[in-house]
């Protein structure tokens, strides 16, 4: 072996210990890239077969066996020497050396692969430690002299003897290192037997487990004594300094301070213009295993965003990936999308947001997404070819961003900005669009019109109106048939219902092409439920309770009397009229469930159900239904849907909606 391989070994050795203790996932992928099969906790020897095809999983497992021997004892001559300089107490060598004997055995025996003999080597530690413990306290010859038998104190004392003088001796040394160097290396993997080793000879539970001193109480005492300082550590003091040690340990705390310190003066030196430059000299960049909080970690990618996004993006993803700092990168990124939201000041900001925030994962917050939905579309709407067009498309961002507003105050500066901005810009838009020659189609042909989309284009009916209002209102209502041919307004008329009668009528539309899709009682009464509770809200805002699924279930028709008397309890000062459009489609249930039951619960709710008035929308009178109809449409009052009205027709076409310019020559 040459001089500057010697030196590559150590480098790589030295880089794989680093990787142990503060980038596990690092190393974790680079064990992945050497063997796909290969973990931390892997035994690596498990698949000495593919070592001579796979040079890099040799030389790990030489490496990390080598880090694993040399590590303890160099850690306990350096830690112990210490420890004799500034204590009192003289360090047994001798027994110290039998120990890390017994160390390096068991890994011996851990690169054979020996997994039957891992349970012994624990039964063994445990053993071990049981009977020092009870020879060192003294609890054993106490209880012995107070309540045992001459002869058995005799032969206790024997056995102490030899314990004392032959099998702590060994047990301590060379045993409890073999059980040690074999259970955790088989036990744990090679990466944790170096962690182990490290921790238990006073680099880890000396520094990174929780103070010198209960590093070498415990890395030098099990490599040495198990006498002393157990001993002595077994009282208060021992339960004490264990409990707060193995917590800082388990914490870190030793490695946080540093890191703490450092960042603060990171934080102190760095102007906001060049966090960037300051990103990779963050801790999570050396240190992947942070538990307590550190301080301006987020502060320095949000700065850093301002100005050098890409190099705050890679931060950002790094600490997801590669540490536990989920939670900053995700603070984060919620900072730095607001940041970019408030910050619009003109039309090509919102839109910019759209690809600026791209990288930004859609779970990260949901009002922050409907923000960038809204720009979507925004940037749609000015992607339109004429004025016209941009200010029809405008309509919905600028609904949408007034019904955010309502729903997320937190954010109603960025919403009340936005608003601002495009109103403003509309108004640009109305004056190119009233300068040009364009004649706008404002006409919106073929689904029903809905109040929210069609605004003032609906016209007339009025009369429509005016009779189901005054009729419902009477001590008596009647059942009304809402008559007229296809695509003739009446599906329209039924949506604006609710903007054209009084509030004490609530408008319920059901569409019954829907409730026909089914082929039970259960899911049809279901489907109407559902349907009555979503009108009920659009229309008047109002929350009608659940139906009790399990009654439904039993007997869907009585589950929705049940129901439906419920409302009339909760709502006791209002009346329904429930609005059944394309009734005619109730034959393909009648003829698909051969029964008549849905027809006879309609004539219940007419005849003793007073708070509901129905109403029957459809393109047939009664003479060209089924003859079963009839006992149920009896007395109806019939509504004859026709043309519009001489005033309401020249309306339509002259101002079909506000502002529509004057294009007809009187």
């Amino acid at each position: 072996m040459t001089v500057d391989s010697l030196w590559q070994d150590i480098r790589e050795s030295g880089q794989l210990l680093y990787w142990i203790y503060f980038k596990p996932l690092t190393l974790r992928q680079k064990l992945q890239e050497i063997h796909p099969d290969l973990e931390p906790k892997t035994n690596p020897f498990t698949l000495k077969a593919e070592f001579p095809g796979n040079p890099a999983l040799k030389r790990y497992a030489d490496q990390v066996w080598w880090l694993t021997v040399a590590t303890p004892v160099i850690t306990t001559i350096f830690i112990a020497s210490l420890s004799s300089i500034f204590n009192d107490e003289e360090i047994n060598w001798l027994r110290s050396g039998l120990f890390l004997t017994g160390w390096i055995l068991g890994l011996f025996l851990y690169t054979l692969n020996l997994q039957k003999l891992i349970r012994y080597a624990w039964w063994f530690i445990v053993l071990v430690i049981v009977a020092t413990f009870f020879f060192d306290t003294g609890i054993t010859p106490k209880l012995l002299a107070e309540y045992g038998h001459y002869d058995l104190i005799a032969i206790t004392r024997l056995f102490s003897s030899l314990f004392e003088s032959f099998i702590r001796p060994f047990a301590s040394g060379v045993g409890l290192g073999v059980a040690f160097g074999f259970g955790f290396g088989v036990a744990f993997g090679v990466a944790f037997g170096v962690a182990f080793g490290v921790a238990w000879f006073g680099v880890g539970l000396g520094i990174v487990g929780g103070g010198i001193a209960f590093g070498v109480a415990l890395g030098v005492r099990f490599g040495v004594t198990l006498s002393v300082a157990l001993g002595v550590a077994l009282g208060v003091a021992f339960g004490v300094a264990f409990v707060v040690t193995c917590v800082l340990g388990v914490l870190r705390v030793y490695f946080w301070l540093p890191e703490l310190i450092w960042v603060l003066i990171l934080n102190l030196v760095t102007p906001p213009t060049q966090a960037a430059s300051a990103l990779r000299l963050l801790p999570p960049y050396f240190d992947q295993l942070i538990y307590l909080p550190i301080p301006f970690l987020d502060k320095f990618i949000i700065n850093a965003y301002s100005t050098n996004p890409s190099a705050a993006q890679n931060t950002i993803d790094y600490f997801i990936t590669f540490t536990n700092q989920q939670q900053v990168a995700r603070r984060a990124m919620e900072i730095i999308a607001i940041n970019t939201l408030s910050r619009c000041r003109y039309v090509t900001d919102i839109t910019s947001t759209v690809d600026n925030l791209y990288w930004v994962p859609r779970n990260l917050n949901p009002t922050l997404f409907r923000f960038l939905d809204i720009a979507a579309s925004i940037r749609a709407a000015y992607d339109g070819t004429t004025p016209y067009r941009k200010i029809e498309l405008l309509k919905q961002p600028i609904t949408e961003l007034s019904k955010l507003a309502k729903d997320v105050p937190l954010f109603g500066i960025i919403t009340n900005q936005w608003l601002q901005i495009l109103q403003d810009s509309r108004k640009t838009l109305e004056e190119e669009a009233a300068n040009s020659p364009e004649i706008p189609n404002v006409y919106l042909a073929g689904n029903a019109l809905l109040p929210n989309d069609a605004k003032e284009r609906f016209k007339g009916r009025q009369d429509i109106f005016r009779a189901i209002e005054d009729i419902s209102l009477s001590a008596q209502s009647p059942v009304f048939l809402l008559y007229g041919r296809r695509r003739s307004g009446k599906t329209s008329a039924l949506n604006y219902l609710p903007q054209k009668v009084g509030s004490d009528l609530i408008p319920l539309f059901v569409d019954v092409q829907n409730i026909a899709s089914f082929t039970s009682y259960e899911n049809i009464v279901n489907s109407l439920v559902e349907q009555i509770k979503a009108s009920a809200f659009t229309a008047r805002n109002l929350s009608l309770p659940h139906a009790n699924a399990d009654a439904i279930s039993q007997d869907p028709f009585a589950g929705l009397q049940e129901w439906m008397s419920l409302v009339e309890k909760e709502i006791s000062n209002k009346r329904f009229l429930l609005c059944l459009d394309e009734f005619e489609r109730f034959e393909e249930v009648i003829a698909t469930t051969n029964s008549r039951t849905l027809l006879n619960f309609l004539r219940h709710v007419m005849q003793h159900r007073p708070q509901w008035i129905l109403l029957f929308s459809g393109s047939h009178r009664l003479n060209e239904l089924q003859p079963y109809w009839s006992d149920c449409l009896i007395g109806t009052r019939t509504l004859h849907l026709t043309y519009l009205q001489k005033s309401e027709a020249r309306e339509l076409i002259q101002q079909p909606v506000d502002n529509f310019r004057d294009i007809y020559q009187p």
